[in-house]
């Protein structure tokens, strides 16, 4: 069998070049026309395009902060986005040691004791029997110690069930990059996005404290309430416990929420990008819709809305408005 040649050094920095263009948000259909053409010019382009699209995809199915984190910290000594991408990308294409951003805080989710992939949900028992249900693309670790039992969420949600095995004392804590959530025997979730972590009590109560110092706050069964870096967002705040939980069914239920944060949303599930134009974003949504199918759900959003969903590659869907040429 013959080898596959190896992608020379030019094509896998010419390949990185064109993700960073398609993925800044600005790329026109000029852009789209190039970028074809470059495809299609050698077969070591194609190569070099399907090995960084899958890298690529991999890396977005972590949430939008820890991947640019992963980008920032892969390229230190560079300045701006492209050239960050383009250094992550070219160590996936040429490198024979994988990413370098491994020590990043997206190397570490795709490292993490507990994790899923885009779209997948999946249910674990931790040593002291809490039962960890694991929503679309996160990452946990599981430190337990003399002191306490530590889950660190290192990024997407997570709904807990705590555990009372008879003679445990020590506390379980759920720590993420703005506070620390610590059980009071409980049914709880907690989300970490990008510079902001939300825990939703369900059954019993939390003791939500932020990294930062400052007074904890107790939250009751049926409360919510939002940690930044610089301590709470606010007040608590009622939860609507069968939207905040649909996620557990494999659903989102929207009521008039705006197009721009449902496919913000959707896109979790899904790898890839799924872009929202600026002007449709306030537009409004609503119904439950099943997560399992994100093709199906974007079919539909043409019946209701002023709007078309605009395929520019296999992972890179933009929903615009309705009667642009395509």
């Amino acid at each position: 069998m013959t080898a596959t040649p190896p992608i020379p050094e030019r094509t896998a920095r010419e390949a990185a070049e064109w993700l960073a263009t398609l993925m800044s948000g600005t790329a026109g259909e000029e852009d789209t026309r190039r970028w074809r053409l470059w495809r299609a010019a050698d077969p070591a382009h194609e190569r070099a395009w399907q090995r960084i699209e899958h890298l690529s995809a991999g890396l977005r199915q972590l949430h939008p902060g820890a991947a640019r984190q992963a980008l920032d910290n892969a390229a230190a000594h560079q300045a701006g986005r492209r050239r960050a991408l383009r250094a992550v990308a070219w160590t996936g294409i040429a490198g024979g040691a994988g990413w370098a951003g491994l020590r990043s805080p997206a190397g570490r989710g795709l490292l993490a004791d507990q994790r899923t992939a885009a779209g997948e949900r999946r249910e674990a028992t931790l040593p002291d029997g809490t039962r960890l249900l694991l929503d679309t693309a996160s990452a946990a670790d599981v430190r337990y110690g003399g002191a306490e039992r530590l889950l660190v969420l290192r990024a997407g949600r997570i709904l807990v069930s705590t555990a009372h095995p008879q003679g445990e004392a020590r506390p379980f804590v759920v720590q993420t990059a703005e506070g620390r959530a610590r059980a009071l025997g409980t049914r709880f979730t907690v989300r970490q996005d990008e510079g902001a972590t939300t825990v939703a009590v369900a059954e019993g109560a939390v003791e939500l404290a932020a990294a930062g110092g400052g007074a904890p706050r107790v939250l009751g069964a049926g409360r919510t309430s939002r940690l930044l870096p610089r301590g709470f967002d606010g007040q608590a705040l009622p939860l609507d416990e069968e939207a905040a939980l649909a996620w557990t069914r494999g659903q989102i239920i929207a009521d008039g929420m705006r197009l721009d944060a449902f496919l913000a949303e959707l896109a979790r599930y899904r790898p890839g990008l799924l872009q929202c134009d600026p002007a449709i974003a306030a537009l409004r949504i609503s119904g439950v819709f099943p997560v399992a199918d994100t093709g199906a759900v974007l079919a539909t959003l043409p019946l209701s809305l002023p709007v078309q969903v605009r395929t520019r590659t296999r992972w890179w869907l933009r929903v615009e408005p309705a009667g642009i040429p395509l």
